[in-house]
């Protein structure tokens, strides 16, 4: 063989072995029926499965509320003190739900994770902070995970 093509098979090889041995040791993890990975507990449905965070809510507000709220000030990662934006009807829907902490979002701009108590109905929170005119958006905090079957 000659040495170009001798190290072309070398290049190959690692890549080759990755694909053989890390890549199948993904789909054996599986997740319980009636449990997502951020769950860790039954849903009331055994073969209902939540794909968001229990007690988070992503909420996005409109560009004028956000400018005359309390949270300009506020870096990313920062929590707003006492859970109060400044949005009046905002801070009633969080005082209503029971807000533990709203932490103010690293990666975009005018959203905040909103923290609720684990017995609070995450799509009803979500549609009471969707009705708002202040906000854009209100979502469940999804979960983004690996999925895969071996076919072995």
């Amino acid at each position: 063989m000659s040495g170009r093509g001798s190290k072309k098979l070398k290049s190959i090889i690692p890549a080759y072995l990755v694909l053989l041995f890390v890549l199948p040791s993904f789909s054996c993890y599986t997740v319980p029926a009636g449990t997502s990975p951020g769950q860790n507990k039954p849903t009331n449905n055994e073969t209902e499965t939540r794909p968001y965070i229990i007690a988070h809510i992503r909420v996005r507000f409109t560009e004028y509320a956000y400018n005359h709220s309390n949270l300009t000030d506020l870096q990313g990662g920062e929590l707003v003190p006492d859970e109060i934006t400044g949005i009046a009807s905002v801070d009633d829907i969080s005082s209503d739900l029971g807000v533990m902490k709203i932490k103010i979002s690293r990666k975009f701009r005018r959203t905040v994770l909103v923290h609720v108590s684990s017995e609070t109905d995450v799509k009803e929170a979500e549609r009471l902070y969707r009705n708002d005119p202040n906000v854009v958006y209100a979502r469940a905090d999804y979960l983004a995970f690996f999925s895969a079957v071996s076919n072995d």
